[in-house]
């Protein structure tokens, strides 16, 4: 990781963790800096490491970092269906709730024929996305034919 990256997530951690600017201070003041920019790529890294360590204790940080390539797609796949959904009706447009989200889950596993959403391989929820999103397409194209046609 580069300089510029440790920096951003020491940030990130940062506010990740409630620390001020105060707080980001005395850190910085141990050792002997008065800004982030001035820290050594070592010592940002062994800073960050220890605010890592601070979120797995407080629970609020995985273990591990996500090593699938494919979660990310999935999370894209959600969108897409409960995108079409809404344009269909069959689900409210703003604000999905637990309902929603079981729906739009459901809807991924019986397309992608798997019984779990983790399940569901990246090359698929590829395939997946650009269907259920030419499927919206098509339907908002429609409405809008109409609506201009009236």
């Amino acid at each position: 990781m580069n300089k510029k990256q440790l920096i951003k997530d020491f940030h990130i951690l940062l506010h990740r963790l409630g620390i001020d600017e105060i707080g980001k201070e005395g850190i910085l003041a141990g050792y002997g800096v008065d800004s982030s920019t001035e820290l050594s790529e070592a010592d940002l890294l062994e800073i960050c490491n220890r605010l890592h360590e601070e979120l797995r204790k407080r629970g609020q940080e995985a273990k591990e970092s996500p090593a699938d390539p494919a979660e990310k797609e999935r999370k894209r796949l959600k969108v897409a269906i409960g995108k079409l959904l809404a344009a269909q009706g069959k689900i409210k447009a703003d604000g999905w709730g637990i309902v929603e989200w079981d729906t739009i889950i459901g809807v991924a596993c019986r397309a992608a024929r798997v019984s779990r959403f983790a399940d569901i391989p990246l090359s698929k929820c590829r395939g997946l996305i650009y269907e259920f999103n030419k499927q919206r397409e098509a339907i908002e194209g429609a409405r809008n034919y109409v609506n201009n046609n009236q």
